[in-house]
């Protein structure tokens, strides 16, 4: 990809920036929209100032002590690999800086990391082993759609309770508040959201084409004025879609060849949209109270305005989950320059197929959505997190919960200390413009977890065979019926929502 500036210019100017950022935060944290686990709901999102991580870069985390000797205890993880935790030295500059700061935990607390490798949370010998009470690690981490296996069997630890709350503080900025609100059945929060594994990698973003953008008569800079004015949202992304559609080839048919307004996934793409608007299928009152809202006016009118946004406008390429070469249809249609907008998650710009563009991209978060008045917008972008993240779990057998909240805590710190320069590395090597490199920075903040995430693999995948699988269908079928649809599963979700969240622990 052409940049427009050197790697060593955007590296200086980023760098002034921070140390700007740092003189006016002098070690300040805003506690505005405080997300903690007691009280978090969705509207408390986790939207803090990403600056103030430059606050914290001699100043150690404040609920902690900086040293302690905790006579070479090792925290045991259940992960799929060991790189989660520490990687391996010598693959990236970006993992030998994690395997630094892991390798300083190690010698400030006395301890060591191991992990126990976990293929697949759904099947095997884990469950069955913290069912019969055996300790298989201090730590879980299975997918956030796995989770919730493990909450409804309620064989998992409370972060509000003594022992964790003691250290843990999830209405801290290395924390994101939105996995409180998403784990948290009847006030009591079942799951964690740090950066053992960067969420931002695995946050929806919008990429654009810069020269498409061009052709049909805006401008990257255009774009990013409507981000600054809270402007950018999902009518402005419809109307420079439609724009850009175009028939290459001159044939009368729209198909591979030609160029499109936006191509994207056929469900998480579209549910980080649904994120977008704050109309997740699941509410909940902190925990209580939940209830199925897609058989309600609102989330059917946000359901219909998708629905015409992907088989309505023209503008959607619908080929985008075929698979040629083993590469995906949406993939292949935006990196040969043949679609002006893109929904994926951040970390797909590290691919070989983006750095090899002959066109610039440039990157925004997903477009605001409805407002829950429906008289305007969000007032704040989010956007869900794939929900093939790991989430983080404690399992209630626990030998010793105390040293593991201590570790949890400082681990998490001092992983979101490090996520500013990993989003930095992000700005150098990715992007092709200073404002796509502030962007980037700012994607952590706009991460979401959702219940929905959780529900869906309960009882034997009840919720996502009866509301989530239907989802994709929105991209495909011109005037579905989405009152009659989503209105006819309404008992069935419900009273799987009220399964889970009971008292009862549900039959694993």
């Amino acid at each position: 990809m052409v940049k427009k500036q050197s790697k060593l210019v955007r590296l200086v100017c980023l760098l002034m920036a921070a140390m700007l950022c740092l003189a006016l935060l002098s070690g300040c944290k805003d506690k505005e929209n405080d997300g903690s686990a007691d009280g978090s709901s969705k509207e408390t999102s986790s939207v803090k100032d990403t600056v103030a991580m430059e606050s914290y870069a001699d100043v150690w985390n404040p609920n902690i002590p900086e040293r302690q000797d905790l006579g070479g205890f090792e925290l045991k993880f259940a992960a799929r690999n060991m790189n989660m935790i520490i990687p391996k030295e010598g693959v990236s500059e970006d993992d030998d800086q994690i395997v630094e700061i892991m390798k300083d935990l190690q010698s400030r607390y006395n301890c060591k990391f191991s992990v126990r490798e976990v293929k697949d949370w759904g099947t095997g010998d884990i469950m069955s082993e913290l069912l019969t009470g055996s300790e298989v690690a201090h730590v879980l981490m299975p997918e956030v759609w796995r989770s919730g296996l493990y909450v409804s069997a309620r064989i998992l630890m409370d972060w509000n309770s003594e022992p964790i709350k003691k250290y843990v503080h999830t209405d801290e900025l290395w924390w994101n508040s939105t996995m409180a609100y998403a784990s948290n059945v009847n006030g009591k929060v079942y799951a964690g959201a740090c950066n053992i594994q960067n969420y931002a990698d695995w946050t929806y973003v919008c990429l654009f084409n810069k020269k498409i953008l061009s052709e049909i008569g805006s401008s990257a800079d255009e774009l990013y004025k409507m981000y600054d004015d809270k402007t950018w949202n999902w009518d402005a992304f419809r109307t420079l879609a439609k724009k850009a559609v175009k028939d290459l080839d001159d044939d009368g048919q729209m198909t591979a060849a030609d160029q499109y307004g936006f191509c994207s996934s056929d469900y998480d793409a579209l549910v980080a949209l649904i994120s977008s608007a704050d109309a997740d299928c699941i509410r909940s009152n902190n925990g209580k109270d939940a209830h199925y809202t897609y058989a309600k006016p609102r989330e059917i009118q946000v359901l219909t305005t998708l629905n015409e946004m992907y088989t309505l406008d023209g503008s959607y390429f619908a080929g985008s989950m075929e698979r040629v070469d083993g590469v995906r249809g949406d993939v292949r249609q935006f990196t040969s320059g043949k679609s002006l907008f893109f929904l994926f998650t951040l970390s797909s710009i590290k691919g070989a197929d983006y750095r090899t563009m002959s066109e610039d991209l440039g990157i925004l978060p997903v477009p605001l959505g409805p407002s829950n008045d429906g008289k305007g917008w969000q007032s704040e972008y989010m956007s869900r997190v794939d929900h093939n993240f790991f989430a983080t779990l404690i399992p209630a057998n626990n030998s010793d919960p105390e040293k593991t909240a201590l570790l949890l805590e400082a681990i998490a710190f001092v992983r979101w200390r490090n996520t500013n320069d990993r989003m930095d590395a992000y700005g150098v090597l990715y992007c092709s413009d200073d404002k796509s490199a502030e962007i980037v920075k700012e994607v952590y903040n706009f991460s979401s977890f959702e219940i929905s995430q959780f529900v869906y693999s309960v009882n034997n995948q009840a919720f996502a065979r009866n509301v989530c699988w239907a989802m994709a269908n929105i991209t495909k079928i011109p005037g579905m019926d989405i009152a009659g649809q989503w209105g006819s599963v309404e008992q069935v979700a419900q009273d799987i929502i009220d399964a889970y969240f009971s008292d009862k622990p549900l039959t694993v």
